[in-house]
């Protein structure tokens, strides 16, 4: 599990070097639904603009919920569980969890609950 959270972040940090500078442009509108300089846009227009922008926005959250945010906080924790010491192994924490175990289950309840939630 932990080394799919290290090829998760890593591909975020790839996608944010590779992608990171590109402006976002709205789909250019049909030539119907163009407005006069004075005339308010049409109601189609407004609507299909604020549903792309609506996607691109939760579509990053989703993207950066999984990546950085899950990902990332599950590599964060096993340091933490690594560092704290023998003392500290086996522990029940106040989740029920247990210190120093690495489960399917706990990865991905992280990621779901806490990377798309924070996302």
């Amino acid at each position: 599990m932990i080394a799919v959270c290290i090829v998760l972040v890593l591909a975020g940090l790839v996608a944010t070097v590779r992608w990171g500078g590109l402006t976002v442009q709205p789909p250019a509108p049909p030539a119907a639904d163009v407005a006069g300089p004075t005339d308010p846009p049409p109601m189609g227009l407004v609507v299909r603009r604020y549903l792309w922008y609506l996607t691109v926005a939760v579509a990053s959250g989703v993207g950066a919920g999984i990546l950085a945010a899950g990902a990332g906080g599950r590599l964060v924790m096993r340091l933490l569980a690594v560092t704290a010491g023998p003392e500290a192994q086996g522990r029940v924490t106040e989740a029920d969890e247990v210190v120093g175990r690495i489960s399917v289950d706990g990865t991905l309840g992280f990621v779901v609950f806490t990377g798309l939630f924070l996302g």
